[in-house]
């Protein structure tokens, strides 16, 4: 066996007796899909069909007096792209972290009747529970188009809220201290 007390690469595949990847560990630049190339590191992970199955990747830099970071531990469906993030965002002091959860449409059926592949209808949130970029902290539970339908929270100033919203965005039922059980929104 070889020892090293160091050693620079640029990307290491680890892989079974057969030659499949099983684990790479790599920077932005050397990422095996092409799509997924840019700024940062990564750990990726691959399943018994040599499919990424989810990773993890680091990224941040400074510019001109600004900065832009961030953080995912990524799992995928089988055979699909990523469902569920543990995420850290932040752009020069705008910050949302938490956990998030997508769905991800294989094919759909448009409003005309029309097969609509997945690549026409994005991935969309259903699920994030974290810190929000204003401050607050937020469950934020949405419809299978992404659209926010309740939403807890509470404010950067301690100010908790309970909204239920309709398909266009619209609060229909509030409630908050201020409120005192109003079910009209605010």
């Amino acid at each position: 066996m070889q020892y090293f007390e160091e050693i620079n690469v640029e990307r290491i595949n680890v892989v079974d007796a057969e030659g499949k990847r099983r684990f790479v560990i790599t920077h932005g630049g050397r990422h095996p899909d092409p799509r997924r190339r840019g700024p940062g590191a990564a750990m990726l992970f691959f399943n018994d069909e040599g499919q990424e199955c989810g990773g993890i990747a680091f990224s941040g830099s400074a510019r001109n007096g600004s900065y832009d970071a961030g953080a995912v531990i990524a799992l995928d469906q089988f055979r699909d792209d990523q469902c569920v993030f543990l995420i850290y965002e932040d752009d020069n002091g705008r910050r949302r972290h938490g956990l998030q959860v997508v769905e991800r449409h294989a094919v759909t059926v448009g409003p005309d009747g029309s097969t609509i592949g997945r690549e026409d209808f994005p991935a969309n949130t259903r699920l994030f529970a974290g810190r929000a970029d204003d401050g607050s902290v937020v469950v934020s539970l949405n419809d299978r188009l992404g659209r926010p339908r309740l939403r807890l929270s509470v404010d950067a100033q301690g100010n908790p809220r309970i909204e239920m919203l309709d398909g266009e965005g619209h609060v229909t039922f509030a409630l908050s201290p201020e409120s005192k059980g109003d079910t009209q929104p605010k």
